[in-house]
């Protein structure tokens, strides 16, 4: 090899795209939330409820990084007690729970360290809080 040269890969080089588990029980919302996200560079996986987002979650090989749920889904498992299943048992993940009442939902989530969005939310706004604390994750690992 010539002095003063490098080798370059012949494929590009692309950041990896960090994995959000997507919790939103209204299709459309969560249809349109996962485009957004995929758009901005986000890989998504869906689920429906609580209990759903569990079973990916208890996968050996489950790449999820972040997690986005509604408080209020339909089913046995409201997004306060996902949260509360996440923070006990995968507490590496950081969770974004969007509510209308923020001030009941703050207090209940408070032990657990989620972050909590106000309903309304931008789809911008879920993205840069997204954002955030993926990097804030890739720091602390």
């Amino acid at each position: 090899m010539a002095r003063g040269r490098k080798l370059r890969s012949r494929e590009p080089r692309h950041p990896p795209r960090p994995t959000i588990l997507l919790v939103v029980d209204e299709i459309l919302i969560r249809l349109v939330l996962a485009e957004h996200l995929e758009s901005c560079g986000f890989t998504v996986i869906n689920a429906s409820n609580g209990l759903e987002a569990i079973r990916l979650l208890l996968e050996p090989d489950c790449p999820v990084e972040l997690v986005f749920s509604d408080v209020r889904k339909s089913g046995a498992m409201d997004g306060v007690k996902l949260t509360q299943w996440i923070s006990g048992r995968r507490p590496q993940i950081p969770l974004i729970l969007a509510s209308a009442e923020t001030d009941k939902t703050r207090i209940a989530i408070n032990p657990c360290g989620a972050h909590l969005l106000a309903k309304p939310y931008s789809l911008n706004g879920v993205v840069e809080q997204a954002r955030n604390l993926v990097r804030a994750q890739m720091r602390v690992q």
